[in-house]
């Protein structure tokens, strides 16, 4: 963010009485120019040339005031020197009162002099800009001081001063009307435009002390809805950030990223250097087309936005999001001091180098194979044994013995057994497997697992002892029993 040293050391001095709970805008010490500067003639406010000052050339003044007056000299010089605001010619390229006002001062960010359109807040008040032969600020014949810095305009709501701050610093559509703008948008560039802009500030600081003419273009130019959308787009404390949610992804998967922010109603540039960057999903309230994204909203919110991005090669996805927030601190705010008889208006003015740039970004690795393996689960096979079958022995059968059939032994019999072998098994192994292991498998199988689907035959013999003659017994009457069923 950019800092405006002008308006943090007024901020500074209004801090003081906030503290005790008085709200009062004070003069403040500004910063000028590191060493003093000899007289000069400032440059002209912005206008579309010297024939947009209808009546005047501040250059070549004819009048009874300064002959030139963009000339900094004497007490004007001083003031200037010391950080403060002076105030050089009217809309009109005059010297004789009148608003919005051209003024001069010491921008420390870019360490050189700007002018800038003044526009007045207090629609009653004195304009306190008449300027005599030596350059000071008059009202009524009176000497009224040189302008002050100030903290705001202690008359205005924080919301007032909110808009005000977005109407003198974007040039918006107005209607025409013959008494109210004779434009259709707001600009510093022509004296009409500088009128409008002028009375739209009116129309925020001061509805109640017009007719009916301002009341209806008021109503139509900054009505309720537009000022809710105003003040929706000007968060006090901008935010705008960005996270993935996974750091990396492999190729040909799509990334995503949450874009939180509460910067409503204004674009926020957001760009890929490589992948397509979208919406993850449609949202009736956020757009984002040739990299604009726009969030819709009448009130202030911060919003979670979820943005897709396709990895399409290895190497690494940088995304990018970038603004440039809105808010009242774009505003700086001056006031001569006047007499105890004469009030006068506190002009707001644009602060150059006071936006508020904000950035993220976010940088996700695409690589070719997130989990560096061949299979589904980090194994040539998919249960971590070699073959497709699925319970770790060898063939296509999914219970463990050679064979088509189902009943886990080779060949048409059907007494489990082989020829005149009566241990349920074919050859010499003695586990009811083909191959050499003993434990049912062809992969490593624990003993609890061998005693549960391979114990038989010798096992059994060793483990029972006799006992084994009378289930084998048993066993061959039942499966002879069996056997001349079948038959």
């Amino acid at each position: 963010m950019k800092l405006n040293i002008k308006k943090l050391l007024v901020f500074a001095a209004a801090s003081a009485l906030a503290g005790s709970g008085l709200l009062v805008a004070g003069p403040a010490v500004a910063a000028g120019p590191a060493a003093p500067v000899t007289a000069f003639s400032a440059d002209l406010c912005a206008t579309d040339g010297l024939a947009d000052h209808t009546t005047e050339d501040p250059k070549a003044y004819v009048g009874s005031s300064m002959p030139d007056l963009t000339l900094v000299s004497g007490q004007r010089l001083d003031h200037y020197n010391a950080g403060g605001t002076v105030l050089l010619y009217n809309t009109s390229g005059g010297a004789g009162g009148g608003t919005p006002n051209c003024a001069l001062y010491y921008d420390n960010e870019t360490e050189s002099p700007v002018v800038e359109w003044l526009y007045c807040t207090d629609q009653t008040s004195k304009t306190c800009s008449n300027i005599d032969t030596n350059g000071q600020l008059q009202q009524d014949g009176e000497l009224v001081g040189n302008l002050e810095d100030k903290a705001g305009n202690a008359r205005l709501t924080a919301d007032q001063e909110k808009l005000i701050s977005y109407i003198i610093r974007h040039d918006l559509s107005v209607p025409i009307d013959n008494f109210m703008s004779t434009v259709d948008v707001i600009t510093n560039e022509t004296s009409a435009g500088r009128s409008a802009r002028q009375n739209l500030v009116w129309c925020v600081s001061d509805p109640e002390d017009f007719g009916i003419p301002l009341e209806y273009w008021c109503g139509e130019a900054m009505g309720p809805e537009k000022q809710a959308l105003i003040l929706a787009s000007m968060p006090d404390e901008p935010t705008l950030s960005l996270s993935p949610a996974e750091s990396e992804i492999s190729v040909d998967n799509t990334a995503e990223l949450t874009l939180s922010t509460n910067l409503v109603n204004q674009p926020i540039s957001v760009s890929s250097d490589s992948g397509a960057l979208a919406l993850c999903s449609p949202q009736s309230d956020v757009t984002f087309e040739d990299g604009a994204l726009v969030i819709s909203s009448s009130t202030s919110v911060t919003k979670d936005i979820q943005l897709c991005a396709l990895g399409e090669a290895p190497g690494n996805i940088h995304v990018q999001a970038t603004a440039t927030a809105i808010h009242s601190d774009e505003v700086s705010w001056v006031q001569s001091p006047g007499t105890q008889e004469i009030a006068c208006q506190v002009y707001a003015h644009t602060s150059a180098g006071a936006s508020s740039q904000l950035n993220t970004a976010v940088e996700i690795v695409v690589s070719e194979d997130t989990n560096g393996n061949d299979g589904n689960d980090g194994n040539d096979g998919n249960d971590g044994n070699d073959g497709e079958n699925t319970d770790g022995n060898d063939g296509e059968n999914t219970d463990g013995n050679d064979g088509e059939n189902t009943d886990g032994n080779d060949g048409e019999n059907t007494d489990g057994n082989d020829g005149e072998n009566t241990d349920g098994n074919d050859g010499e192994n003695t586990d009811g497997n083909d191959g050499e292991n003993t434990d049912g498998s062809n992969g490593t199988e624990d003993s609890e697992e061998l005693a549960k689907t391979g114990a038989n035959g010798y096992t059994a013999f060793i483990t029972s002892g006799f006992m084994f003659l009378g289930v084998g017994a048993a066993a061959v009457l039942f499966t002879r029993k069996k056997t001349a069923q079948r038959a």
